[in-house]
């Protein structure tokens, strides 16, 4: 930005004062206090002598400023040979802004001979001019200094000042840039957003920062962040200071960032839509293995149910001793079919979330003794000695007791499994109060476990080759461990290893406040009534009839639904006993609502003896009009005792 002149400045002539100087004095009348450089040139224009001035101002003799003012001179003396008085020719910045001026002044001798013509450089601008070019040198140097692309526009829009990263960044030298504006380089549509933002900024004056296309001289395309700001000069002008950001990397990465964004939620909504397409398939698969598992259990529990009563049947008749044994082995296979049953069902129930828990509060220690008690016979069969050790107070637990019960019988069963005559079980209680627990432990001195065993130990179906050769579903400890769960408690296992016996442990919560005094009420018998039994079974009607019968009742029996409802209207029933699946034609839960909906008969009591024991069963028959829900194949003393309290 330094030098007197350059090419873009302006040159006007003009005669100082308007007035020729006097022809004594050498000089021009209103010559400037302080001249930055002085030559002389021949009347015809050659060089006589000359002085380098300022070097900021580029005026020493050897540079190429100082020849370039010699030539403009020379070119005026030539021209102008002769001329009265001194000349000044003025130099102007393109901006309109003065520069300088150089002042031909004609030496005559006393008669008035041209002598020769002294040519003075002056600094017409003054001491504050000089020093604001000194201050753009400077504010240069730091925009140089400056990594970003940095431009400052005055308000035509024009560049007038750039530092090198912004030259770089165009892809243009300077020279080619200075005074001209965006529309001379960028795209129409381009150019028009700057000119926008700039307008922003002279128009209020405060800060605009925008993200913007940019184009540069090779046609690669940028986004940019430009920050412009407003600063005005000392004499009022104002100017746009723009640095720029180029935020082109990152803008690809965003691109490529939200590209990959929204790939990964396309493949997940895929995936999502896959797997809820697969938990539908999965939803349908266990719909269609909870139907498959209730038909399985009706199925397999109706033919039990004549069997059961047939040796009921046979117990009643007084058999002799040669046939009381055959009978023995019948009932215990029949009662073991039974439970592989229910353990089957209620492992299923488990693992689904379905089974409902029938809560009280209760004295563990009685329902453990009642349970090791009911066992008894059987163990004592089994040639194993049982050794108790319980606690003398009461402890109250809250839980459902049939259920407590169930997993104490799976315990002790797996005990007498895998423990040979002769051997030992231990059934203890142990009272943690501090801790608020408390423990059953059912310990044996059987085969025992290895630790490989342990750790599948409570999976459904885990069983080791012993137990393979023993039988069994490998139900029975993982329906404990879901049991004990269900009662906020939990179930362990520990053996010293093969041939070394095993011990399981049932830990519970035990309940505050004192266990219900009241216990379970036991089998009383029915009065005499008249019953009609509604079974499409052949066998099963004909044993049930047998049975009740020899307890003395006046027993009808229907085998569909249509003859129920004729065989009620005539026999007039005290109590219904009818199964759920009657073939074809109506239901049993068809047959109750129609019992309920006739006067003559809606006060008779209704009992669904059915092979469907699942809750949702029960819940379905009571909904039908059923007072009580008995699962096949049920003990005649259960039918019994359920009998008794319809008498309540």
């Amino acid at each position: 930005m330094g030098g007197f002149a350059t090419d873009s400045d302006e040159e006007r002539v003009h005669s100082p004062g308007g007035e020729a100087a006097p022809p004594d004095s050498g000089e021009p009348a209103d010559r400037p206090a302080r001249p930055v450089g002085h030559f002389q040139l021949s009347p015809a224009g050659d060089l006589l002598a000359g002085s380098g001035g300022e070097p900021a101002l580029g005026l020493d003799s050897s540079g190429g400023a100082f020849r370039a003012l010699v030539g403009r001179a020379q070119a005026f003396v030539r021209m102008r040979a002769g001329a009265g008085g001194p000349v000044a020719l003025e130099h102007f910045s393109a901006d309109g802004s003065r520069r300088g001026r150089m002042v031909i002044a004609p030496a005559r001798d006393p008669s008035g001979a041209l002598l020769h013509f002294d040519v003075f450089v002056e600094d017409a601008t003054g001491p504050e001019q000089a020093r604001s070019e000194r201050d753009r040198m400077f504010l240069e140097s730091v925009l140089e200094a400056l990594p970003n692309p940095v431009f400052v526009k005055d308000e035509r829009h024009r560049w007038v000042l750039l530092n090198d990263s912004y030259c770089r960044f165009m892809g243009y030298d300077r020279a080619n840039l200075i005074g001209k504006s965006d529309h001379d380089f960028f795209p129409r549509e381009e150019a028009d957003v700057f000119w926008a933002n700039d307008d922003v900024v002279f128009a209020t004056g405060t800060l605009n920062e925008n993200e913007e296309s940019f184009t540069d001289a090779a046609g690669l395309a940028h986004v940019i962040l430009t920050r412009k700001t407003l600063h005005t000069d000392p004499s009022g002008a104002r100017f746009l200071l723009g640095v720029i950001t180029d935020i082109t990397e990152r803008k690809q990465m965003e691109d490529a960032l939200r590209r990959s964004r929204d790939e990964l939620d396309e493949r997940v909504a895929e995936r999502t839509a896959e797997l809820l397409a697969l938990n539908r398939q999965l939803q349908d698969e266990d719909r269609r293995k909870t139907e498959f598992l209730a038909l399985l259990g009706h199925e397999l529990r109706n033919p039990l149910t004549p069997i059961r009563n047939a040796v009921y049947a046979l117990q009643q008749m007084g058999l002799g001793p040669g046939q009381e044994r055959p009978r023995a082995i019948i009932e215990r296979q029949v009662a073991q079919m039974s439970r592989l049953i229910d353990d089957l069902l209620d492992v299923a129930r488990i693992t689904r979330g379905k089974i409902l828990l029938r809560e009280a509060r209760f004295d563990l220690v009685q329902l453990v003794r009642t349970t090791v008690d009911d066992r008894a016979e059987a163990l004592e069969a089994a040639q194993l000695r049982v050794e108790t050790q319980f606690p003398s107070a009461p402890l109250p637990v809250l839980g459902d007791p049939a259920r407590i019960a169930q997993a104490v019988e799976n315990l002790l069963d797996n005990a007498q499994k895998f423990s040979a005559p002769g051997g030992q079980i231990r059934v203890e209680i142990r009272s943690a109060e501090g801790e608020g627990a408390a423990t059953i432990v059912v310990g044996d001195t059987g085969i025992g476990m290895s630790p490989e065993l342990m750790d599948h130990l409570f999976e459904p179906f885990a069983q080791s080759r012993a137990s393979l050769r023993r039988g069994g579903l490998g139900l029975g400890l993982a329906l404990v461990k879901g049991l004990a769960e269900l009662h906020h408690g939990s179930v362990t296992a520990f053996s010293h290893g093969p041939g070394l016996g095993s011990e399981f442990a049932i830990r519970l919560p035990i309940a505050s406040g004192a266990a219900d005094s009241t216990s379970p009420e036991g089998p009383r018998p029915a009065s005499r009534k008249r019953i009609l039994v509604v079974e499409d079974s052949e066998d099963a009607a004909e044993s049930l009839r047998m049975v009740l019968e020899m307890a003395g009742h006046e027993v009808a029996v229907a085998r569909t639904g249509a003859q129920a409802l004729e065989t009620a209207t005539a026999f007039r029933p005290e109590v219904v006993l009818s199964d759920i699946a009657l073939g074809t034609g109506m239901s049993g839960y068809d047959v109750a609502r129609a019992l309920r909906a006739s006067p003559e008969l809606r006060a008779v009591r209704l009992v669904a003896l059915t092979g469907y024991g699942q809750e949702n069963d029960r819940r379905q028959a009571i909904e039908a009009g059923f007072d009580e829900h008995l699962v096949k194949p049920f003990e005649i003393g259960a039918l019994f005792q359920l009998m008794g309290r319809l008498d309540g």
